[in-house]
C-alpha cells in the first residue's frame, strides 16, 4: 500500500512539476511579449523623429532651393525696369529673399546636421558668395546707370559649386 501512495505523491508531483513549468513558459512568453511591445513602442518613436526631422530638413533645402533660383528673374527684371521706384522696390525683394535664404539656412543647421552635411553646406555657402558678390555688382551698375555692363555680367558663364549636390 505504501507503493501506491508514493506512486500518486509521484504523479502528484509531476502534474504539479508540468502545470508550474508551463505556467512559467507562459509568464516568460507574457513577459518577452511586453519587453518587445514596449521596445517596439521606443523604435517607432525614434523612427517618427528621424522622418520628422529628415522632413523638415528636406522643407528647408527647397525653400532654400526656391529663394535662390527666384533671385535670377527678380535680377533681370531690375536690370530691364527703367522706373527707379519700380527698381528699388525689385532690389528691396531680392535682398529681403538674401535675408530669408539666410534665415532659413541658419534653421536648418539648427536641426543638428551631421559634419559632411555641414561641410557640403559650406562649399554651396562659398559658391553662393561669389554669385551674391556679382549680383550686388550687377545692382551696383544698375544704380550708377551701368546697364550695359551690368547685363553683360548676368550673362556671362557663371562659376560652378566645386561638388555635386
Amino acid at each position: 500500500m505504501s507503493s501506491l501512495i508514493n506512486k500518486g505523491r509521484a504523479f502528484y508531483s509531476s502534474a504539479q512539476g508540468v502545470a508550474v513549468g508551463f505556467f512559467l513558459i507562459i509568464a516568460v512568453m507574457a513577459l518577452l511579449a511586453v519587453v518587445s511591445l514596449w521596445r517596439f513602442s521606443e523604435v517607432k518613436s525614434e523612427f517618427e523623429t528621424v522622418v520628422d526631422v529628415h522632413n523638415v530638413r528636406i522643407e528647408y533645402v527647397q525653400k532654400m532651393r526656391i529663394l535662390a533660383r527666384e533671385r535670377s528673374p527678380l535680377l533681370y527684371g531690375i536690370i530691364h525696369t527703367e522706373d527707379p521706384f519700380d527698381t528699388d522696390e525689385q532690389i528691396m525683394e531680392l535682398l529681403h529673399q538674401g535675408g530669408e535664404f539666410l534665415k532659413i539656412r541658419e534653421d536648418l543647421i539648427a536641426t543638428g546636421l551631421e559634419d559632411n552635411e555641414l561641410k557640403k553646406l559650406e562649399e554651396h555657402r562659398e559658391f553662393a558668395r561669389t554669385i551674391v558678390a556679382m549680383q550686388h555688382q550687377v545692382i551696383d551698375w544698375v544704380r550708377e546707370g551701368r546697364r550695359e555692363e551690368a547685363i553683360d555680367l548676368m550673362v556671362m558663364e557663371l562659376p560652378r559649386p566645386k561638388s555635386k549636390p
